[in-house]
């Protein structure tokens, strides 16, 4: 139950998966937590770090950081020290709280040319525009 309604999941599924086709951000986040838990729709970790993916780019800071911990863990995408550093300076930097601890372990085993690389793709990124409810994609108009 959320606030007093009965919830169902494949039904929250299929309207996050129509949103997040529209770049909202909150949806894709949606979308990529229910295909991680396998909420409402088949579990797919692949599905889930393409969606964190898109909501990272947009610049949300969840996503970023999850998509931080699946680069740097290496299980879902591939192990990629670098851009998973990347990912929770990027988090960190939006005040995303759990993101310093995860860097200051991550920190520990890179060398300072790695953090040096993922610093340098840090201060060069530059998400795309997030879209609120209402707002169209560019193309769409």
């Amino acid at each position: 139950m959320t606030w007093g309604l009965a919830t169902d999941a494949a039904e929250a599924a299929k309207w996050f998966q129509k949103a997040a086709g529209q770049r909202l951000v909150d949806a894709q986040r949606g979308l990529a937590l229910a295909y991680a838990r396998g909420d409402g729709l088949e579990k797919d970790m692949g599905r889930a770090a393409r969606w964190y993916r898109e909501a990272a780019d947009q610049g949300d800071a969840v996503s970023q950081r999850n998509l931080g911990i699946f680069y740097g863990v290496g299980d879902v995408v591939a192990k990629d020290d670098v851009q998973a550093y990347m990912w929770l300076i990027l988090a960190r930097a939006q005040g995303d709280d759990l993101a310093g601890p995860l860097l200051t372990s991550l920190g520990q085993r890179l060398t300072p040319k790695q953090i040096a690389q993922a610093d340098a793709l840090a201060k060069v990124f530059k998400p795309h525009k997030i879209l609120q409810p209402g707002e169209s994609p560019p193309g769409d108009r």
